[in-house]
């Protein structure tokens, strides 16, 4: 017995396919030149529905890939990482400060591209006998509209080895082979979950949060300026910041929570006040330091009601995006 020499053949999707679809067998050319027909046989309809599956398990990567870009970077006011220039530390705690809507998009674009790859990275197997290995991405984009594009050089590969004997007159050749199919690899569809709106709504709400929150420390300021009645004067300072306090808390409604970080209405009492017929007190106040202004900042949950599959870090669930961040304000 006569050992042929490997050989691959290489399929062309579409064309080469199409014709093994309708020769049914390959004609090759053995030895000194006689020809023999060998009969490969191929599970078309497999190795198709392979490919197919595997594009579709892609398409279906990049919704699962904007959940999860989505679902990390709200917790961190639209940060992936936490630096000096987009977040307030305070008590060691640190809170996300809401970035521009550029600097949030290419974050986002970044974390898709990367959840992407790491699908990508792992061969798509189609009942366990049709591996398909998948290009890594090298650039995503985005539209207004919603749809994303991810960008890639090279093509999902289908590798199959073919291995047989072919009869004839008494003589036996064996034949190895190894079939290689291809398909387009990029991917592009309208995300299911539209991540800008949910930022456009947090920006939103972070703004008009700052503003009311500016105007209770101008409010409880000018009132301390202008002085208060009261029996005594040693808590006003302590009461009044609650006031502000309460104030930023009663802001919260539905799905957006407000916790009050910090307060500090750098205020002091002005010595030399004096009394009523009632025998109270008008303490009126003044800055502290007029190098520094009176301050607040708040920690901001919102919750996003449709539920989508993410990583938790725990466990994959169905749970809302939470865009957590904080809201400062200064008078």
């Amino acid at each position: 017995m006569k050992a042929m020499a490997p050989f691959t053949l290489i399929i062309f999707w579409v064309i080469g396919l199409a014709m093994i679809f309708a020769m049914g067998k390959v004609g090759l050319n053995i030895g000194g030149g006689a020809a023999m027909d060998l009969p490969i046989k191929i599970e078309a309809y497999s190795i198709q529905h392979a490919l197919d599956m595997s594009k579709t398990y892609m398409d279906t990567a990049l919704q699962f890939s904007n959940y999860q870009a989505c679902y990390d970077l709200m917790k961190k006011g639209g940060n992936s990482q936490l630096t000096n220039s987009n977040k307030i530390s305070y008590n060691g705690i640190e809170y996300g400060i809401i970035s521009d809507k550029q600097a949030f998009t290419d974050e986002l674009k970044d974390q898709i591209l990367g959840n992407i790859n790491g699908y990508a990275n792992l061969d798509y197997s189609f009942t366990e006998k049709y591996i398909v290995k998948v290009p890594s991405y090298k650039s995503l984009d985005m539209t207004t509209d919603g749809t994303a594009s991810a960008a890639t050089d090279g093509k999902m590969i289908l590798e199959m080895d073919v291995e047989g004997a072919t009869p004839g007159e008494g003589l036996e050749e064996n034949y190895k082979g190894k079939i290689i199919v291809k398909k387009t690899a990029s991917l592009g569809a309208l995300l299911h979950l539209d991540c800008l709106a949910i930022y456009d709504r947090m920006k939103a709400k972070s703004d008009d949060l700052g503003s009311k929150i500016g105007e209770l420390l101008k409010a409880g300021i000018d009132k301390m300026t202008a002085g208060i009645t009261s029996s005594s004067c040693d808590n006003i300072a302590k009461d009044e910041e609650q006031i502000v306090s309460d104030g930023i808390k009663a802001l919260e409604s539905g799905d957006v929570l407000v916790d009050v970080v910090s307060i500090n209405l750098n205020m002091d009492l002005i010595t030399g006040v004096t009394k009523d017929e009632n025998g109270n007190f008008l303490c009126r106040f003044e800055k502290a330091d007029i190098n520094l202004k009176s301050s607040a900042i708040a920690k901001v949950e919102m919750t996003n009601t449709e539920n989508v599959p993410v990583d938790n870090g725990q466990e994959i669930a169905y749970e809302p995006i939470k865009s957590i961040f904080a809201v400062t304000a200064e008078y």
